[in-house]
């Protein structure tokens, strides 16, 4: 029997490749998924693709670089599902290319703040949802 049937994830940028693969093997295991990304169009679609299987999902649209869309989030899953035991924080940029005397400050700090920060609020906001139904849960950090 699994331990995670009838649990709830949180999936930051699960729209499409290995968010939404680790939305699915989630989904196998029966869990509750609170489905998330920037792109409203990609998540609708990776959505209904997860209900055609008998997923529970719940999309939500997040920019993971602003702490008040995750403080949302949390709060739509919790009025969903009751309670949170995961956070997957998968979204991330990969910056911009070229050489680096061509790099502006702004799309270096695009990239701090996905790729940092959008993990730093995950974790703030729903790590003490994790902890305050005691039932203990998982912390899930992507990163290249």
């Amino acid at each position: 029997m699994s331990k995670f049937i009838g649990k709830t994830a949180v999936i930051s940028g699960g729209a499409e490749g290995i968010g939404l693969s680790i939305a699915k093997a989630l989904g196998e295991q029966k869990m509750n998924i609170v489905l998330t990304d920037i792109n409203e169009k990609n998540l609708q679609k990776a959505s209904l693709e997860l209900e055609t299987i008998g997923v529970p999902v719940l999309p939500v649209v997040l920019d993971v670089a602003k702490e008040d869309q995750w403080q949302e989030v949390a709060e739509k899953a919790i009025a969903r599902f009751g309670k949170i035991h995961m956070v997957v924080n998968n979204a991330g940029v990969g910056g911009e290319s070229g050489s680096i005397e061509n790099q502006n400050a702004r799309g270096w700090q695009w990239a701090l703040d996905v790729n940092l920060m959008g993990v730093v609020f995950g974790a703030k906001v729903i790590v003490p949802l994790i902890k305050q139904h005691g039932e203990g849960g998982w912390i899930v950090n992507v990163a290249s």
